[in-house]
Order: structure tokens, then sequence, then C-alpha cells
């Protein structure tokens, strides 16, 4: 009786392990700090066009996470899906560890899959493992320095790439630039700390901005980087200053991203493409309105986008209350600004309420075949 049972066993194990997959099947964050929103992803691979996904969360902390593409839906292609969890810590969360779990459910069936639905084909599972700290965990990198040609009367900007590995805001205390003529010889210099930041957990770029009224004409540049680790100190840095208005500046708001339901935090995803000739500093700037009453005036941290380049500027607004909200956003940049494009979206705010699940879906069925066949084994050998 019993290695019929163990056989049964590697056979339902066998199944399951099918061609679907999931990558990384876990997200291990640390030293998240309080009232922080963060997005983490996974990627679905192997799963057919139509199907029907359903993700279901459990385990300690599992309110604080949900699916941006909603807990149901319908793939639409064949292709590998990129599912991202938004992560958001209350301000009040206690310190600690938490373990919680996403069940990834796949179903030929169209409809939303219940536990111990009969509809259920595959089962993956994402750990989901982090921890809350009040402790401030600065680490970083500096990985590139770049001067972006410009235009004279425009500002001239010193461009970081920093991967940013701790739990807090980083950029440097201040950017010192020493500007030199094509002979190196010294012509000016200058001290900001006019900086933006990168945001925890990200690779990013951190820009520093100098107004030093250069007239057109190609420099080299000496950029020295004051940060909490010491001065990184770049060298001989070549760009060029354009006559004002030689370079074409133009921009188009391609579309402006946000799911229809959310529950505390709604993404605001803009995508924007630099079509003009010249690197620019552009921004995300938006109004939030509560039926046809202005409640919130929203902007994201500045961007220098590449020309040719697409950038998408992401936002996380949490919501105050349930109810239905509208985002109207526009792109600016050099003194210019795009056309306005709109989104909707409902808001179940303040919904804390744990989706604890006593039985996953996956492990029910698979012990309901497994008492079937224990009984029809034990028929067979009466």
């Amino acid at each position: 009786m019993k290695k019929y049972i163990l056989f049964l066993v590697f056979i339902l194990l066998a199944c399951n392990a099918s061609a679907i997959g999931v990558s990384p099947p876990r997200i291990l964050l640390e030293d998240i700090p309080k009232g922080y929103v963060l997005e983490k992803s996974v990627l679905l691979s192997g799963i057919q066009k139509q199907s029907m996904i359903t993700i279901l969360f459990s385990g300690e902390g599992s309110e604080w996470v949900e699916s941006k593409l909603g807990n149901s839906f319908v793939k639409q292609d064949n292709n590998d899906l990129e599912l991202p969890f938004i992560i958001t810590i209350p301000e009040k969360a206690p310190n600690g560890e938490y373990d919680a779990s996403a069940q990834i459910i796949v179903s030929s069936d169209k409809k939303a899959v219940e536990p111990n639905s009969a509809a259920i084909s595959s089962g993956l599972m994402v750990n989901i493992r982090f921890t809350v700290s009040g402790k401030e965990v600065r680490r970083y990198s500096i990985t590139n320095v770049q001067i972006p040609n410009t235009e004279a009367g425009l500002p001239t900007a010193v461009i970081m790439k920093i991967n940013n590995k701790g739990n807090v805001l980083i950029k440097p205390d201040e950017v010192n630039i020493t500007i030199k003529d094509k002979e190196k010889r010294i012509i000016t210099s200058s001290i900001t700390k006019d900086i933006t930041s990168v945001e925890p957990y990200t690779a990013g770029e951190s820009i520093a901005s100098f107004d030093l009224d250069l007239a057109p004409e190609f420099y080299f540049a000496d950029v020295d980087i004051h940060t909490d680790e010491g001065i990184k100190r770049i060298e001989n840095l070549p760009f060029n200053v354009f006559h004002r208005g030689a370079l074409k500046a133009d921009g188009e708001f391609i579309k402006l991203e946000v799911p229809g339901n959310v529950e505390r935090i709604a993404k605001i995803d803009a995508y924007f493409t630099n079509k003009g000739e010249i690197d620019m500093h552009s921004v995300l700037k938006a109004e939030v309105y509560r039926k046809d009453s202005l409640i919130d005036i929203i902007e994201s941290e500045p961007a220098f986008v590449r020309k040719g380049d697409t950038k998408i500027f992401t936002y996380y607004y949490k919501v105050p209350k349930s109810c239905e909200y509208t985002i109207k956003a526009r792109i600016e940049f050099l003194g210019k600004s795009t056309d306005t494009k709109q989104a909707t979206f409902t808001a179940t705010a303040g919904s804390l309420d744990s989706q604890y699940i006593p039985l996953s879906a996956v492990a029910a069925a698979m012990l309901a075949f497994l008492v079937v066949s224990m009984m029809m084994i034990k028929k067979r050998e009466k």
C-alpha cells in the first residue's frame, strides 16, 4: 500500500512540474523603511495565451503586497509575462521579519479560480520575504559620470549613474565642477548642492545642475563628487555648448498608464520619448481629481532623457480613501510642455485585511486526488 502512495505522489509532482515556471521564485528584501513603497517583478514563462491567472496572497505581511496586474486576469499572448508586485509598508509597521507568499494559479477556464476549483491546471509559488527596520542602510556605488551637450543659456548637467542597494535616498552631498577650454586652460568653476536623488533598491541617475553661462564652444570639465565615503574625482570630461536654438527640443508624451483598480497605491507610469536633437531635463507633473475637485498636485523626480530615448516616469500615489480618481498628467522639458493625458482609476483604500488561505488550491486538488486514488487501491486489494 505504501509503495502505491509514494508512486502516486511522484506522479502528481511530476505532472505539476510542467513547462510553466517563475523566475525568481523568491524575493528577498532587507531593511525596508517604514512608509516606503517599492516594486519587484517576477517572470512567468510557458503560460499559454487566453489562460486565466489568479493570484492568492497568504502569510505574514501579505496584506501589504499586491499585484499590479490585479488578482485575476487573462493572459493575452504566448510571450513570457512580467508580473510586478507592489509592496507597501505602513508607517506604523512593527520591525521584524515577514514571510509572505503569492500563489499563482493558472487555469484554462477564463473564470477567476477559487480555492478547491477543479479548473486548476497548474500552480506556482513565489516566496516574498522581507524585513522592516528603523535602521538606515547606505549602500551604493557611483558607476559612471557624464556631461551631455547643451546650449548657451541652459544649465550644464553632470549625470552620475548610481547603483543604490540601500534603503534610503542617495545623492552626493555636493558636486564641484571646473571648466576648461579646448586647450585645457581653466575658465571657471562652480559648486552645487542642487542634485537629484536615486530611490532605494534601484539603479538610476543623479543629476547635478550648474548655471555657468558658457559661450558656444567645446569644453572639458574636471568633476569632484563629494559623498559620505569621500571625494570621487573625474578629469577631462568632454562636452559641447551650442548656440541657443541650434538643437531642436521636442518630445512626445506617448501614453499614461494607471491600473483601473487599486487598493492603497496607484502606480502612475508616463511614457515620454525625446524626439529632439538635445539631451534634456524632463519631469512628470500631474493633478489628481476626486470627482471634479482638485485634491492633489504631484511631481516626479527630474530625469535627463537622452535624444531618441524613451523614459518611463513612475510615481506611486497613496490614495487617501476609497473613491474614483482622475489623473491629468503632462511632461515638462526645457520650458515646454506636452499635451495633457488623463486616466481614471478606482481605489479601495485602507483595505488591510490579510488574504490568508487555509489550504492552497493546488494542494487541495492534489490531496483530493490522493484520497480518491487510495480508496480505489484499497478497494482492489480487498
